[in-house]
């Protein structure tokens, strides 16, 4: 978890915070497993992002961390045009088509439909999934839809919950609809020029850096970012993980609505904030001046 070098983000337009990045990703990694890594994904990467790399969690040293997401790369618009991915954000656009496509629900046309367990067609509102078991931080998310009640209010998908779901203050993490989930899609994909092309050379040199093993070969790095999300393909829904992997942006797997479970484990890749007070010492490994 060792991180031996660092790179500026971006300063802030008062000169008083910058952010860091790391020169690469950590080479240990860390295990999400099922609907107890989707659930506690987001708040426990950035929990150990912080407790790695800032102050102790809670405390006013003016170092703080959390894992990269994708606010961070999207931007608070959504579509990377205040992120950073806005390069080219016509990459984004054509990634979010398909079908369903990105924000959407299966349609009535799109061959997934079902009846409902009240006998009324699945038709009339569009297509439920046949399967209909899921993590049960998707009862919080925005943009759920479980026993055929919509909901557009909830956490986002790099909104952690306030406390980790665990046996000592549950001890539920999955559970099954009574009659259906309908999901929305907020997956998709950037294959790596996509991706590139999005961040543009100066981000991409910072988001994609040059993990290499091999002398003169080039590997990218294989890192965790912290945003849930849904896929919706021919087998159903998956609850994925952000993750970056082998240059593309995509979702690891750890969980589908027909109860089947997965492992999947990358590096962190922490973003770090510095207030202007900040001086290295004996506990961080961090200078900062702000220029006058």
């Amino acid at each position: 978890m060792t991180i031996p070098s660092w790179k500026v983000l971006d300063v802030s337009s008062d000169r008083k915070t910058v952010r860091l990045v790391p020169s690469a990703p950590t080479t240990a990694v860390v295990k999400l497993s099922g609907a107890q890594g989707y659930n506690n994904a987001v708040k426990l990467l950035n929990y150990a992002c912080d407790a790695l790399y800032g102050g102790v969690a809670g405390s006013s040293d003016g170092i703080t961390a959390r894992s990269i997401s994708m606010v961070d790369l999207e931007g608070t618009a959504g579509d990377g045009s205040n992120g950073l991915m806005s390069a080219d954000t016509s990459k984004i656009t054509s990634a979010k088509t398909g079908t369903p496509a990105y924000g959407e629900k299966y349609t009535a046309s799109s061959g997934y439909e079902m009846s409902r367990s009240d006998g009324t067609d699945g038709n009339t509102a569009g297509a439920y999934i046949r399967d209909k078991t899921y993590p049960v931080i998707y009862e919080e998310e925005a943009l759920r839809e479980i026993d055929n009640v919509p909901s557009s209010t909830g956490l986002g998908m790099s909104d952690a919950r306030s406390e980790f779901i665990t046996r000592a203050n549950s001890g539920v993490f999955k559970k099954t609809a009574t009659s259906s989930i309908r999901p929305t899609k907020t997956f998709y994909l950037l294959n790596s020029s996509d991706f590139k092309a999005a961040l543009g050379t100066t981000n991409a040199g910072l988001i994609l850096p040059n993990c290499s093993k091999i002398p003169g070969a080039w590997v990218y790095p294989s890192y965790w970012v912290a945003s849930r999300c849904l896929f919706l393909g021919s087998t159903g829904c998956n609850f994925d993980v952000r993750r970056v992997s082998g240059g593309n942006l995509s979702g690891g797997d750890l969980f589908k609505a027909s109860d089947e479970a997965r492992s999947v484990a990358y590096g962190l890749f922490p973003v770090v904030s510095l207030s202007s007070g900040v001086l290295s010492g004996a506990d961080h490994a961090y200078t900062f001046t702000p220029a006058s």
